[in-house]
């Protein structure tokens, strides 16, 4: 699950980054470092397969938005990862169609041990409701799928946010990822 979260964390950002990032790709789709996984009887799709499952449902138009939570910092790691400090448990981007009637959002709940509550507000004056919520999600931060266990990571139906005055409440489930569909 962890590798999900890092790769819809890196994907959020080149998303909200498009005018700057001209193109990206991942090189190895199957095998290493894969999105897909393979055996002579089968194919996984592995943790890192959803994140690009919910970025594909998103618009052109991304919708300039603002996160607040707790934050959380780590050590360096060896000569390749250094240390971070004050990064937000949540990141979220979102897009809007053309005529201005969808939004599309990605929440991530990046805390590996509390749900959150996420408040969402619309400041344009435009007026959507919830439509769909699908959620990304595992039993442990650390799940992976494997052949033996190929469903520990998965997409499953999520609860819709709830209505409460001018916002729209999203619960996440710890180390999840959320994609909401307004209309």
């Amino acid at each position: 699950m962890r590798d999900a979260l890092y790769v819809a964390s890196t994907l959020a950002t080149l998303y909200r980054n498009g005018n700057a990032v001209g193109m990206a790709n991942l090189a190895q789709l199957v095998n290493v470092l894969p999105l897909i996984q393979t055996d002579n009887e089968t194919a996984v799709a592995t943790s890192i397969f959803y994140p690009f499952i919910f970025f594909s449902q998103m618009f052109s138009n991304v919708v300039s938005s603002q996160v607040r939570s707790k934050t959380f910092g780590n050590l360096p790691m060896g000569p390749n990862i250094t240390a971070h400090t004050n990064v937000p448990y949540l990141d979220a981007v979102a897009s809007m169609d053309e005529k201005g009637e969808k939004l599309t959002a990605i929440f991530i709940n990046r805390d590996p041990i509390q749900r959150m509550q996420v408040m969402v507000k619309f400041v344009s004056g435009i007026t959507l409701h919830p439509k769909s919520t699908l959620c990304i999600k595992a039993n442990h931060p650390l799940a992976t799928n494997s052949f033996q266990h190929p469903y520990r990571v998965r997409i499953t139906g999520g609860r819709p946010p709830a209505s409460k005055g001018e916002c729209w409440e999203l619960t996440m489930e710890p180390a999840s990822l959320y994609l909401v569909e307004f209309d």
